[in-house]
């Protein structure tokens, strides 16, 4: 069996994600207005499960994350440069939080994991934008600073999860 290591770029170092934090999710109910998963009904009805929790726990961080960048994209300079970034950022950074809800939506395992892949993907390159602004002082390091240190816990977040999903895969392939 060979292991497929998946890398989270931090400010600092290569993270590899060990541990398990978040399993494979319930099925979602899509409504008009917007996008309400079982796990919230069942937390309004107070008989959620732990997993679910943290699930719905690690979907709304990412909620928050994006409404930072947002927020973020926003104050960055009217500049062409500063325009360009706050494109970027803002495409790369709001995206992690619904492709993790449509993860949790995955038809199968092997959605699921290619699903949560793309929200790392999508985590390292805000990472990326987020050391530009930094070094390029379009926004003062101080403000970049939590952000950056939210991104970097989100990713190893993700990391660890695809890592647990591949191996419960694996270890159900088997039996």
């Amino acid at each position: 069996m060979t292991t497929d290591k998946l890398r989270c770029r931090t400010d600092r170092a290569v993270v590899t994600g060990t541990e398990p934090v978040a399993e494979k999710r319930k099925a979602n109910l899509s409504l008009v207005s917007g996008h309400l998963s079982f796990g919230w009904l069942a937390l309004m009805r107070g008989n959620v499960n732990e997993k679910q929790q943290r699930a719905d726990q690690l979907e709304e961080r990412l909620i928050d994350f994006a409404v930072r960048i947002i927020h973020l994209s926003a104050r960055l300079p009217k500049t062409p440069a500063g325009r360009h970034v706050a494109g970027q950022i803002l495409r790369c950074g709001t995206s992690p939080a619904p492709n993790y809800s449509e993860a949790r939506a995955a038809e199968s395992h092997a959605d699921f994991v290619h699903k949560l892949r793309v929200v790392l993907k999508e985590l390292n390159e805000t990472l990326v934008w987020l050391r530009m602004i930094r070094k390029s002082e379009l926004i003062t390091p101080v403000l970049l600073a939590e952000i950056i240190d939210e991104n970097s816990q989100l990713c190893r977040i993700v990391t660890s999860s695809v890592s647990t999903a591949k191996a419960r895969s694996a270890a159900q392939n088997q039996k």
